[in-house]
């Protein structure tokens, strides 16, 4: 019996980006940012229809895409696909995954739990309200994990607040009231 040799090749594929994704999965809106990506995460929080409706406006750098729980309740804003409005009362929580790299996370107006995870990098947070008036109200749990936290206004009625950082810059008229 003859023996055939055979020869290997090896097929070089081109690289799978996985983009963002926002979805909402058992009442928690999920975001999980694209690794390789240095992402710029904004939340604000909007009241509409003269008040009877809040509405949520998660802004990042780089492309967002819906899950299924997100469709139909989420749509692209301003005519890009790194904007998405949806209703608050459409879920219970926040629980984002912002990755790799050197991330920033802004939230204005938060009502929700939250939790997130800047991942590697050297991430920041900041808490913030645009409604000067009033002390931002969480009706739960707040953690974020990041280098750098900084709170530039009162955050009240929190549950349990958790900051793991290396730097803590809590501003002149803020506070953190735990309940």
């Amino acid at each position: 019996m003859k023996a055939t040799s055979r020869s290997s090749t090896i097929e070089i594929l081109e690289t799978r980006i996985v983009p963002s994704t926002l979805d909402i999965v058992g009442g928690v809106l999920r975001y999980t940012a694209n690794s390789g990506s240095i992402n710029s995460i904004a939340i604000f929080v909007e009241s509409v229809n003269g008040g009877t409706d809040n509405q949520l406006l998660f802004r990042d750098s780089e492309n967002i895409t819906l899950g299924l729980g997100a469709q139909g309740i989420f749509s692209y804003a301003f005519g890009g696909q790194s904007d998405v409005r949806g209703s608050l009362s459409a879920f219970d929580s926040f629980d984002l995954d912002l990755g790799d790299q050197n991330d920033s996370l802004f939230i204005d107006r938060l009502t929700k739990p939250l939790t997130a995870d800047t991942g590697a990098g050297t991430d920041s947070a900041r808490i913030s309200n645009s409604n000067n008036s009033t002390p931002l109200v969480v009706n739960g749990a707040l953690s974020i994990k990041a280098e750098t936290i900084r709170v530039d206004k009162a955050v009240n009625s929190a549950t349990n607040v958790s900051f793991t950082t290396d730097n803590l810059d809590i501003g002149q008229f803020a506070s953190i009231n735990a309940t």
